[in-house]
Formats: C-alpha cells, sequence, structure tokens
C-alpha cells in the first residue's frame, strides 16, 4: 500500500514504461524492457531494416550521463507480447496508485504515462524509424481502411480502431500515384526510405523536394503520427480501466526545437514548414483520444514558450487550443545542450506566467535526481536537472505568492515581481510604456493611452467576465474612462466589450484599489465558444501627460 510522506506533500507519480526504462543500462535478466528488446521483431527498424545495439548512441544528454536510447519498442498493434505486458505491468501500478488516491484525495496531483513517445529520433537523421514489418502492415491497413481499421478481427488478436478509419481509404491506384510506384498488389506497398544522406540535411533543396514536400512522406509520416496517438490513447484507457479517473492522466510526450525533431500541431499536417523529421510527434496526437490530458515535456526555448509555431500561434498556445487542462510533467528552463549554465530567474518566470495564462494545470520540474545550484562550480553538476537554489526556485516562489488563491481560468499579467521587471508583452500606439518591478508605467500623450494586451492569446469568451486593473489608491480618481475591445483573429475588426465613464475603485489590500470593467463579449462569440486572442484598452486620463502605474491585469472568470 502506497502512503504519504511525512510532510503529506501532493504527489504525481510517473508511470514510464517506454522507452527511459531502460535508459541507464543494459540487464535483460531483470529488466523487462532490455527482455523484450533483445526481439528484433519487437523493436524499432530504421529504413534500412537495421535494428541497432541499445548503446550505440553516446553522449546524449538526458538524466543519466549517456543514456542508452538507440533501440527502442515498437508501437504497432501487433506487438502482441509487447502490448500484454505493457498493459499488465501498467495497470497493476495504477491499481495500487488508485488505491492510494482513494485514501488520500488531496494528495494525488495525477499520474503521467510513458515520456517521449515517438518513432526513435535520436539519431539526428542518420536513421528514420520506424520500418518494422508490423508497422508496413498496420500502414497498409491504414490506407486502405481494412482489417481492424474495419473493425475486422485479426490474428494475431488487434483491437477496434474502426474510430481510426479514414474518411476516405484509398486505392491502390491512388497509392501508386501518390507515390509515384507501379505496385501490383497490396502486400507490395512500401514507405518512402529517404538515404541518411538527405535527412542529415534537412532544410536543403533536395531534401525539401524529395522528403518533406513529397505527398508520399507526408501520407507516411501522417500515419506514424496515429500511430502514436493510438498508443497514447490505449495507455491512458488501460491506465483508467485500473481506476484512474480519467481527467488525473496525462501523456508525457517531449516537444524540442532542435537537434531531434520538428515541432508538429496536427496528425496530417502537411506543407513545407515541417523541415525535419517528425518523429511521429504532433501536439494534437499526444492527447489521448478519452478525457486524458495533454501532458508536455519542455526544456530551454520550448519551455519558455519562445518558439514559432506554422499557424502563427506560440507553443503554448497550441497547447491550449488541443487541450484547456494540459500539464507540463516535466520542465527545465535551463539549455538542454548546455549543462553548466543554471536555470535563470527571467527564463522560469517566462514558463510560469504563459503556463499559468494558457490553461496549464501543473508544472513539474525535471529534479528528482537534481543537481542543487550551490554546487553549480562543480564538474558533476547538471543544469537542466537542477531546481533547488537556482533562479528557477526563486522565480517559483514568487508566483506561489503572486498567484495565490486565485481561480482557475484566471488571467494574469503581474509584470514581474518585486525584483524583476517586464511588460508582460503588453504595447502602445498611444501613449509611453515603462516596465517597473512588478508594474507598468503608463504616460498618457496629452489625456490619452492605447495599450494592448500580448497578441495570440487564448480567451475563452464564455468564461472571462471582468477585466480587472490593480492600482495604487490614489490613482482612481485620474481615470475619466476606459474602453475594452477585443478580436478573435489578427487583422479583425475590433469588437467593443464595454466602455465605462470615471470607473468605480474599491478597496483591494493596503495601498492599492480595484477597478473593474465588464467584459460584455459579442453573444455569437459565446454562443460559439470563439476565442479571442488580444484586448485593447483606451484610457482616457484626467489630465493631460500624467502616468497611471498598473501593478496587474486580470481577466476573471
Amino acid at each position: 500500500m502506497l502512503t504519504p510522506s511525512k510532510k503529506k506533500t501532493p504527489t504525481q507519480f510517473i508511470l514510464s514504461g517506454g522507452i527511459w526504462s531502460d535508459s541507464s543500462c543494459t540487464f535483460s535478466e531483470w529488466d523487462l524492457t532490455d527482455h523484450l528488446e533483445e526481439d528484433p521483431a519487437l523493436c524499432q527498424w530504421a529504413q534500412d531494416n537495421t535494428v541497432y545495439p541499445d548503446d550505440y548512441l553516446s553522449n546524449l544528454p538526458g538524466s543519466t550521463a549517456s543514456p542508452r536510447l538507440a533501440r527502442s519498442l515498437t508501437y504497432h498493434v501487433y506487438a502482441q507480447k509487447v502490448r500484454a505486458y505493457k498493459k499488465r505491468n501498467l495497470q497493476a501500478a495504477a491499481r495500487r496508485i488508485a488505491a492510494f488516491a482513494q485514501k488520500y484525495p488531496d494528495l494525488f496531483v495525477g499520474i503521467a504515462l510513458d515520456a517521449d513517445t515517438y518513432m526513435n529520433p535520436f539519431f539526428s537523421g542518420r536513421a528514420t524509424f520506424d520500418y518494422n514489418p508490423g508497422m508496413l502492415r498496420q500502414f497498409r491497413e491504414w490506407l486502405q481502411g481494412n482489417g481492424p481499421y474495419a473493425g475486422k478481427s485479426t490474428h494475431p488478436p488487434t483491437p477496434d480502431l474502426s474510430v481510426y478509419r479514414r474518411a476516405r481509404p484509398l486505392t491502390l491506384d491512388e497509392i501508386n500515384a501518390i507515390a509515384g510506384r507501379h505496385w501490383q498488389h497490396w502486400n507490395d506497398v512500401d514507405p518512402p526510405r529517404p538515404s541518411s544522406e538527405l535527412m542529415t540535411n534537412p532544410t536543403s533543396a533536395a531534401t525539401i523536394e524529395q522528403v518533406w514536400e513529397n505527398p508520399w512522406w507526408q501520407l507516411w509520416d501522417a500515419f506514424r503520427k496515429h500511430t502514436v496517438h493510438l498508443h497514447y490513447t490505449e495507455l491512458a484507457q488501460w491506465t483508467a480501466e485500473a481506476g484512474i479517473p480519467e481527467n488525473r492522466i496525462f501523456s508525457a510526450q517531449g516537444f524540442a526545437a532542435k537537434g531531434l525533431f520538428f515541432l508538429s500541431t496536427r496528425i496530417e499536417e502537411k506543407g513545407p514548414f515541417n523541415h525535419w523529421d517528425s518523429a511521429g510527434v504532433s501536439i494534437e496526437g499526444s492527447k489521448p483520444l478519452n478525457g486524458s490530458h495533454l501532458g508536455v515535456i519542455v526544456y530551454d526555448k520550448p519551455a519558455r514558450n519562445d518558439v514559432a509555431m506554422p499557424h502563427g500561434h506560440s507553443l503554448f498556445s497550441e497547447f491550449a487550443r488541443v487541450d484547456n487542462g494540459w500539464g507540463i510533467v516535466e520542465y527545465n528552463a535551463a539549455d538542454i545542450d548546455d549543462a553548466r549554465t543554471p536555470p535563470q530567474y527571467h527564463h522560469a518566470y517566462l514558463t510560469y506566467r504563459d503556463a499559468y495564462n494558457f490553461d496549464a494545470q501543473e508544472v513539474s520540474h525535471m529534479a528528482w535526481n537534481g543537481s542543487n545550484g550551490l554546487f553549480a562550480d562543480n564538474p558533476a553538476y547538471v543544469a537542466y536537472t537542477s531546481f533547488r537554489n537556482t533562479g528557477t526556485e526563486e522565480a517559483m516562489r514568487d508566483f506561489m505568492v503572486s498567484h495565490a488563491f486565485f481561480p482557475e481560468s484566471l488571467r494574469l499579467w503581474t509584470f514581474g515581481s518585486a525584483h524583476y521587471a517586464s511588460d508582460d508583452g503588453w504595447t502602445t500606439s498611444v501613449g509611453r510604456l515603462q516596465a517597473q518591478p512588478g508594474a507598468l508605467a503608463l504616460t498618457a500623450d496629452h489625456r490619452q493611452i492605447e495599450l494592448f494586451s500580448p497578441a495570440d492569446q487564448v480567451l475563452r469568451t464564455p468564461r472571462l467576465k471582468t477585466l480587472r486593473l490593480i492600482v495604487p489608491e490614489t490613482v482612481d480618481a485620474a481615470i475619466a474612462q476606459l474602453t475594452v475591445a477585443a478580436q478573435d483573429v489578427p487583422e479583425s475588426d475590433w469588437q467593443p466589450l464595454s466602455s465605462v465613464k470615471e470607473p468605480k475603485a474599491v478597496p483591494f489590500v493596503h495601498g492599492f484599489v480595484r477597478i473593474d470593467i465588464p467584459l460584455l463579449w459579442p453573444e455569437n462569440w459565446t454562443e460559439k465558444n470563439v476565442i479571442a486572442e488580444r484586448l485593447r484598452l483606451n484610457i482616457e486620463l484626467r489630465a493631460p501627460g500624467e502616468t497611471l502605474t498598473i501593478h496587474r491585469i486580470a481577466l476573471n472568470p
């Protein structure tokens, strides 16, 4: 029976039976994953049908030194032995956790499934996966919509995949036209197998033309993303069957901006933007199909929400659009390629601010075997496993104070903290803006200020009811009129939401007052659950040239 710690700390359980479960060593006598990987038929195959030794790669970054990541198990539905062991062991662990959750509900945060579920990306273009014969069989069935995709029983037994059946299955003639081949039988159909020379230079003209813009590659890659989606969905389903509530189950997908694979949003996303092997990873495909949640693993720029995405949204914005209850199940602000530089306060601040404002439920730090920041000069120090006595820990303390006791769905901009200044992405077109530690100083042009929120927000219009400003108690009389408008997409017309003359100030905390303005969204927006992306505040002051200092801006449910 699992029991809580003496400090009764809320706990997130990690149920990782994936590629990291055997990353530290190779002992097939007692390690189940190593034992299964002894059979090449159960492993992922490279494009030349090679199954590499587990220790083929070296000097990879990870929670252990040079983790063994070159050999990984396949995800196709015909790998019966892998699936049986994984389901049995996952459910055995989940049942024990379910008993803990039932006895200590306040201490159970949730569970994270297999971390980094994808077609092995660690070869950085030297090899691409998975060409296991079982994967090829499932690929052909997915294309033509038969076998398990038609709900037919197969041998060995497979799940009913009819819910995933393509809206329009393809004929062999259509496949030949897409692939530029002349296959006579379905068993001859083979996915594209780009050479390692092409894949190692992802942005070369030849790779773009022969791989990324090739419709046959795009179809194969969509299948790989579907396979990852199916695997996470099944893991979540098996866990829920063992007694874990669906809304407490998170996937654990890694999203990298460089070095391994390219970020992809949709399962069937196409186009020249994807100039990198997706490794079967997509945001959409990383959220289980049932009521379970998207769990993400982010380091470096992705952790700071500093990554451009194909549809013009930020990474966290895309997470929020796929799942309004996603979570960061593994994270560190440090650069994954720099083991020496401790994580910085301003980087962690960006993570916490945007995770909160984009509907994340949690942030779980990569620190369980971590290095203490006090020993950053020690040769054994590893920055991306470090939390204690770093800027990240300091930023977390400040965040927990500034966001304590607030409801879910709130949007909050604190403009840094008492010792850190940030404009939080707010800008002016009329008047001047200056970020101060924990405040925004706005100087009017004559009597006018036009203030814009950051673009690309995910403001769920049925939920958000009030705009709140926290200002010093001496400033309430300075505002003559406050008008609020919103955009649902960039460059669209601004929709007026509210205009209040001499808004009333209400005492808030010592030295501060709050000003609440109702958000009267257009009726068709709330009926259709429209997401607003940006706000505009037009502020008229009583006297020309005055400075208005705002310490907080919030959107309240």
